[in-house]
C-alpha cells in the first residue's frame, strides 16, 4: 500500500479552509449575560435609593406643616385633649388622608424664674413640644429594615394672666 497524499492548491482562495462566522461562542454570550445583569443590579439599587428618599423628603416636607396643625389645635383650644393649656402629654392620629402618622404634644410650664433678663415673670410661659411620627414597617413585618420616622419641634407661647 502507498502512503496517501493529500495536496491542496494553495494558489486559489477557495481552497483556504476558513471557520465559519455567523454566530457567538458560549464564552461571548456568558460574559455579556454578565455584564447586563451587573448592570441591571446597578439600576435596581439606584432605582431603590431614590425611592427612599423620595420617602424621605414627602415626610420631612409634610411633618411641619402637620406639627403646624397639631399647634394651631394647641392654641385653639379645639385639640380634644383636657382643657386648653393644660399641661400633660397628649396623642393622636390624623385623618385617612395622612394614615401611618401620628403625633404626641407636650406641654409643660417654663421655667422664667431662672432667666435673669428675661422681662416677663411669673408662669404664663409654656413650652409645647410636639413630634410627628410616621410608621414605615409592615405589621408582617415585610419590610423589618424600614425604620420609623419621626420630626420634633418646640415652641413657647405666653398666656396673659
Amino acid at each position: 500500500m502507498l502512503p496517501l497524499k493529500i495536496a491542496f492548491d494553495m494558489d486559489s482562495p477557495e481552497d483556504i479552509p476558513v471557520f465559519s462566522s455567523k454566530g457567538f461562542t458560549l464564552l461571548e454570550v456568558m460574559v455579556s449575560i454578565s455584564i447586563i445583569a451587573l448592570v441591571f443590579v446597578s439600576l435596581f439599587r439606584m432605582q431603590t435609593k431614590t425611592i427612599g428618599l423620595a420617602e424621605s423628603a414627602n415626610f420631612y416636607s409634610l411633618a411641619p406643616i402637620l406639627a403646624e396643625t397639631v399647634l394651631g389645635k394647641v392654641c385653639t383650644g379645639s385639640s380634644g385633649e383636657g382643657k386648653p393649656w393644660q399641661s400633660g402629654t397628649f396623642s393622636g392620629n390624623f385623618s385617612d388622608t395622612y394614615s401611618g402618622f401620628s403625633f404626641q404634644y407636650e406641654i409643660t410650664d417654663a421655667n422664667v424664674d431662672a432667666m435673669d433678663n428675661f422681662p416677663i415673670k411669673g408662669n404664663g410661659l409654656k413650652k409645647i413640644h410636639i413630634k410627628i411620627f410616621r410608621t414605615l414597617g409592615d405589621q408582617n413585618m415585610k419590610y423589618p429594615d424600614k425604620k420609623d420616622q419621626f420630626y420634633e419641634v418646640s415652641t413657647f407661647r405666653y398666656l396673659s394672666q
